[in-house]
């Protein structure tokens, strides 16, 4: 059975060898979701925490250009983090994070 993921920026289809069964199938299924997600979830913001520090008057697309992924992801990662806020409006603006 094919699984597919999509979100604003990425479409995944993942085909699963069937001569495994599908106990194998539910079992990749829980580990993918569980671990790869996460990890590369908390590295994303680990690292915009770290250049926003760097350089608090970073661009979205700066950030997403060094990190490799859209601007959209970028976007979408730094609303699910509440200690950073963006000060002011556009280039004049500069990001601040409450420790």
């Amino acid at each position: 059975m094919p699984v597919f993921e999509a979100d604003y920026d990425d479409f995944t289809l993942t085909l699963f060898n069937l001569n495994y069964g599908i106990d194998y199938e539910i079992e990749m299924i829980n580990s993918q979701n569980d671990t790869q997600g996460d990890t590369q979830e908390d590295d994303i913001q680990k690292r915009i925490v770290s250049m926003i520090k760097r350089d608090a008057r970073i661009s979205t697309a700066d950030m997403a250009n060094q990190l490799g992924i859209s601007i959209s992801t970028v976007k979408r990662r730094i609303k699910t983090m509440p200690h950073i806020s963006y000060v002011g409006r556009g280039y004049s603006g500069h990001w601040e994070i409450k420790e």
